[in-house]
């Protein structure tokens, strides 16, 4: 199993491939996860992280204009619109939406905004 990744910007896809970021990110990430999927830098690569490259070959990223017709991506169980729709007016963010919607399977789930995640 896999998912997709996209944005409209290259340099935030390859950072995002590299999976390389610093340790202040993943500061709501539980620890088994961390532990799990995560490699701790040394050295000079110390208070950062590199996610495991065996879960980052799971993840296709790719360069989506979300203004233009969708790539064929298939359909998808979730989809989750970070931080993007606040860049668009009313009108635009319904065309958005109708288009992402489409790769939405019957019964799946699209989450927009900003998740918040909330340790126990």
């Amino acid at each position: 199993m896999g998912g997709v990744a996209s944005d409209i910007s290259a340099r935030v896809l390859e950072k995002a491939r590299a999976g390389h970021y610093p340790m202040e990110r993943a500061r709501n990430v539980p620890l088994p996860y961390l532990q799990r999927f995560c490699l701790k830098g040394e050295g000079k690569q110390d208070q950062t992280l590199l996610i495991e490259r065996e879960l980052r070959n799971k993840v296709r990223f790719l360069q989506v204009n979300l203004n233009a017709t969708l790539p064929h991506l298939g359909a998808f169980d979730f989809v989750f619109l970070r931080n993007v729709l606040i860049y668009f007016n009313l009108e635009t963010k319904r065309e958005v939406i109708a288009r992402v919607l489409s790769v939405v399977k019957p019964g799946g789930y699209l989450i927009t905004g900003t998740p918040r995640i909330c340790a126990t």
